[in-house]
């Protein structure tokens, strides 16, 4: 939400939800790589084995679902501060 806050006062004009999904989507797919490297495959392979999938599909559903979340939350960021932006002017013009 921050970065979309800053992205509306700067008034940039990029797509919140995409970059808020792409950043994280990038983070949570690159951490739980990290902990499936650091951990050799116990934890994702054990939560693949309970949907019947491989632990790689595991690490892929939740930086989806992570990018998801995150592209929500910096699209209603955006939204706020834009909206937020509209009252000052309309009190003060």
């Amino acid at each position: 939400m921050i970065f979309g806050a800053i992205t509306s006062l700067y008034k940039w004009q990029v797509s919140g939800f995409l970059t808020g999904f792409i950043c994280g989507f990038i983070i949570w797919f690159g951490t739980n790589v990290f902990y499936d490297s650091t951990l050799p495959g116990k934890v994702f392979g054990r939560v693949g084995s309970m949907f019947s999938l491989p632990g790689i599909v595991v690490i892929f559903c939740s930086g989806l679902v992570g990018g998801i979340l995150t592209g929500i939350a910096l699209h209603a960021g955006r939204n706020l501060f834009i909206a937020e932006a509209l009252n000052e002017d309309k009190k003060f013009g």
